[in-house]
């Protein structure tokens, strides 16, 4: 798809794809790439039942992104460090087992257990890199395999290893959450630190990824990324070295104005992107690396403090905005639902009393694009929140379009639309001053830009008109640009 579809998305106005994880998962061929096994496996080995990754092979891996080049498309790659799933061998270790709900609190005495942490990866055979993981580069497990079945205990344990520690740069939900799955890599151990380099800048310079989306951050120690990882693989990207490396293809060269989210019309730095069968396309910033990190948190005090503790070298997915949107949706769903017959208009008066439609003139508040617009990419739902995805929070579909047109006619934030959602591309100009309005008759300032849009919910609307209406602005520099309920409008200015 990327490798025949890349200068569509250039054509379309998108300048940067966000790539699945593209490393062998533990379940081969049907591994989301999420449950890491070998980093080094891009689809080149058999191993754990397969050759080729979910997404192809290496070489398939290798085209798209030479595609995505040659038309003017940044790479974004998806990078999963902190666990790793399906190992070779158990090992028999020493460790205390944690309560899961609260990691904090020791839920027995030391003993032997069963660990699943030795990888040695025999389909690659030592290619690229003779690193064996085991024991001594995990900090954690969740399961004793020594107990009948290997299952799980109740209630869950986390078991950690002798000699070792959780995190302290790291999520305080659920006492310390260092522990996400699986082997818990040891971020603390220097020749952990070592491999984790020396695969960074191999996977770099051979993909020719121009960024990476950086997962599960609240599960890793915050320095790891900020003042180690980051700093060297961005270091290693400007350097000539790198440009005229033959390991991998050439960065792509750079983009207009108005691709890059500037458009003649003023300055800013909105952008556009979008998700095509998982992959998400996000305008990324220009090189050395971009870097967006998946912090999973509702409360934008929590991101803003991550921003600080990593000196802003990420961007953040705006979850609170996300939430905002379902909450949103659901509101405004409620107000307006119902069956046919006396029984659905029953239950739709019902509803609208107890669940009265969202203040859209409050969507932004408490957001991470309001609070930090440069370091937020916002995003209306992606593989996670799907209904039945681990982090389920679906947004309702007849707001899709609306929380879309949010996100992508703003100049702040980086916009990500993601193509698992079933929402249609939108595309939107940076640069241009974009109004939010909510009902009819409210009053938004013009400011002087070239347009004005408004998104309304479910409750009563004034109508924003066919195509061809004027509204003429007051002298004031005031108006009120109509917007017709559950819809959105834009008013562009008159030449």
């Amino acid at each position: 798809m990327i490798y025949g579809g890349a200068a569509a998305f250039a054509a379309a106005g998108f300048t940067a794809l966000w790539l699945p994880p593209a490393v062998k998962g533990f379940c081969g061929d049907r591994d989301t790439g999420y449950g890491v096994y070998d980093l080094y496996d891009l689809g080149e080995f058999s191993q754990r039942g397969s050759v080729r990754t979910k997404y192809g092979t290496r070489a398939e891996l290798l085209a798209a992104v030479a595609a995505a080049h040659a038309a003017g498309v940044r790479v974004v790659a998806d990078t999963v460090l902190g666990h790793r799933l399906g190992a070779d061998a158990p090992q028999r270790v020493t460790a205390t087992p944690y309560a899961d709900a609260d990691r904090t609190v020791v839920a027995g005495r030391p003993r032997k257990i069963l660990a699943h942490t030795k990888f040695t990866c025999p389909g690659r055979a030592g290619r690229y890199s003779g690193f064996v993981w085991n024991a001594h580069a995990f900090t954690s497990v969740d399961v004793d395999g020594g107990r009948r079945g290997g299952r799980r205990e109740h209630p869950p344990r986390v078991y950690l290893i002798e000699g070792h520690a959780f995190a302290g740069g790291v999520s305080t939900e659920r006492g310390n959450y260092d522990h996400l799955m699986g082997a818990n890599v040891d971020l603390g151990r220097p020749p952990v630190v070592a491999e984790l380099l020396s695969w960074g800048h191999w996977f770099t310079a051979t993909t020719g990824v121009d960024g990476y989306r950086l997962d599960a951050v609240k599960h890793m120690d915050a320095p790891f990324y900020a003042d180690v990882w980051l700093p060297a693989m961005r270091a290693a990207a400007a350097s000539p070295a790198r440009i005229a490396t033959a390991a991998g293809p050439p960065p792509p060269p750079p983009l207009p104005a108005a691709a890059a989210g500037e458009a003649a019309g003023g300055g800013g730095g909105d952008s556009v992107a979008a998700t095509v069968g998982g992959a998400c396309l996000v305008d990324a910033p220009p090189p050395p690396l971009f870097a967006v990190a998946e912090y999973w948190s509702p409360d934008v005090r929590v991101l803003t403090a991550y921003l600080a503790a990593t000196h802003h070298s990420v961007a953040l997915f705006d979850v609170p905005l996300h939430g905002r949107f379902a909450a949103a949706a659901a509101a405004g769903h409620c107000a307006a639902s119902g069956g046919a017959g006396s029984g659905g208009r029953s239950r739709r008066a019902a509803a609208t009393a107890a669940t009265p439609p969202a203040d859209l003139t409050t969507l932004l508040d408490g957001t991470l694009v309001a609070a930090a617009p440069a370091h937020a990419v916002t995003f209306v739902e992606n593989h996670d929140t799907v209904a039945g995805a681990a982090l389920a929070s679906p947004v309702a579909g007849w707001f899709k379009p609306l929380a879309y047109a949010l996100i992508l006619l703003r100049a702040a934030g980086l916009p990500c639309v993601s193509g698992a959602t079933g929402a249609v591309w939108m595309r939107a100009a940076g640069g241009a001053t974009y109004r939010l309005v909510t009902v009819a008759a409210v009053a938004a300032r013009d400011a002087g830009g070239a347009a004005a849009s408004g998104i309304a919910n479910g409750g009563g609307g004034g109508g924003g008109g066919g195509g061809g209406r004027v509204l003429r602005v007051a002298a004031d520099g005031w108006a009120a640009f109509p917007v017709a309920a559950r819809s959105v409008a834009v008013w562009v200015q008159d030449p």
